[in-house]
């Protein structure tokens, strides 16, 4: 005959949950911190790799959508290079709309045909608005040479040396460059304000737009067709002069991260 277990009474296991948490209560505090610590240490290594899989986990998870800062930086290089490109293509359009209206059956010039590029390093920062790069008159350069950086024009060739070159920043405060804002066709000097920025000021009225391009206009022997050098950030009263418009203009390149650069010149005829 099958033995039968006997229940313990409920009062009983009650009397011994409370016996039990008195003497808890009862053994010193830095008994029971060793204690703790021995179950850390015990159980440290499950803890550690289950925290370990988790993020590996959340890693996994999101690493589709997260792009490197060398990608990213890669990307806004090409989308400024674009945006300087539409900027170019849009002021060489109305150009040459301009110059069909004008001068239909007449042959176009030529000029273009004959520019090039000549790249270059940029070897260092001599001031705030100057850069020096490893190109001079041994590469059949000239003071006064445009240089381009994510295609548009950052300023022009103040000094020369056999194999080095200054270039001086349009947001120089010597710098004068004969320019043209589009679509609004307003043309004006841009100077350079030390800043950062560069401004136009022409006579009232003056119907400019925020974001409108601002292009070089061309120079003979050094530019052919307008380029690209700014877009207009700002425009309103002269603080100076109450007769006068003042058009802000900022670079359409960063000049702080430029490490190569372009040079228009001229191929011999």
């Amino acid at each position: 005959m099958a033995r039968r277990h006997a229940k313990t009474p409920r009062r009983v296991v009650l009397t011994w949950f409370l016996l039990a948490g008195g003497i808890v209560l009862l053994i010193p505090h830095s008994l029971t911190s060793r204690v703790q610590f021995r179950f850390l240490d015990l159980f440290r290594l499950p803890i550690r790799s289950g925290r370990m899989i988790a993020l590996a986990a959340r890693t996994t998870a999101t690493s589709g959508s997260m792009v490197s800062q060398r990608d990213y930086d890669a990307l806004l290089e090409q989308n400024r290079q674009l945006i300087n490109d539409m900027g170019t293509l849009e002021a060489t359009v109305q150009k040459q709309q301009q110059q069909l209206s004008q001068l239909a059956g007449l042959r176009m010039d030529k000029t273009l045909e004959r520019t090039a590029l000549l790249p270059a390093d940029v070897v260092m920062r001599t001031a705030p608005h100057h850069l020096l790069i490893d190109r001079g008159t041994a590469h059949g350069l000239t003071k006064g040479h445009l240089v381009l950086a994510s295609k548009a024009i950052i300023g022009r060739i103040s000094e020369l040396g056999t194999r080095t070159a200054r270039v001086e920043l349009v947001t120089s405060p010597t710098c004068r460059l004969p320019v043209t804002v589009f679509p609004s066709r307003i043309a004006g000097v841009l100077c350079g304000m030390g800043d950062g920025l560069m401004e136009i000021r022409v006579k009232k009225p003056c119907p400019t737009a925020l974001g409108e391009k601002v292009n070089v206009q061309r120079i003979p022997d050094l530019l052919a067709e307008p380029v690209v050098v700014g877009t207009v950030v700002r425009t309103g009263d002269d603080d100076q002069d109450p007769l006068l418009w003042e058009i802000r203009v900022q670079p359409s390149c960063d000049l702080d991260r430029i490490d190569a650069v372009s040079v228009i010149v001229l191929r011999s005829s």
